[in-house]
């Protein structure tokens, strides 16, 4: 009676030792899901704004406007822009150099006639023409074509071209 009562101890024991293993890795698993999600917002954290920072700041914006303000309001809104992730200092001031240059386009458009307008685009595209990659350039301005590529010996040719000689340079 006392094996069997041993015996059935040791089932006891047993079972609530696989059972107390079970619940070990249920936990483990567990944590490590929370420890990734932790991480995860961890990582978003330094991206999230404070919404009450940003409409404070668009607010100052169009008070700025409102009152003529205008330097200051665009000071404000590249502030907020910044804040956001969006438009570094270097595409705001490639915009302003592209609105210069439209600007000015526009003026010169309006105070010179279309044909002259249209002969300094042809020669600004001209100064900053691409070579062609089919032709050679010779003897100043001259732009001559590339010869035709030989044909091998035997092949027919049309009337004109020369063949490949067949002895070695």
């Amino acid at each position: 009676m006392a094996a069997v009562a041993s015996k059935s101890s040791q089932q006891d024991v047993a079972s609530h030792s696989s059972g107390l293993e079970r619940e070990l890795r249920d936990s483990n698993a567990a944590l490590e899901v929370l420890l990734k999600e932790k991480g995860q917002r961890m990582d978003e954290r330094e991206y999230l704004v404070d919404r009450r920072l940003i409409a404070s700041m668009l607010s100052l914006y169009l008070d700025h406007v409102s009152s003529g303000q205008r330097g200051l309001a665009e000071q404000v809104l590249a502030q907020a822009l910044q804040v956001l992730g969006g438009a570094p200092a270097e595409n705001l001031a490639d915009r302003q150099r592209l609105r210069a240059v439209a600007t000015a386009a526009e003026a010169r458009l309006q105070s010179e006639p279309l044909s002259s307008a249209f002969l300094d685009f042809l020669e600004r595209e001209a100064d900053e023409a691409v070579p062609c990659p089919d032709a050679e350039v010779s003897r100043g301005d001259s732009v001559l074509p590339k010869p035709a590529p030989l044909a091998p010996a035997g092949v027919p040719l049309p009337e004109g071209l020369p063949q490949a000689s067949t002895a070695a340079p």
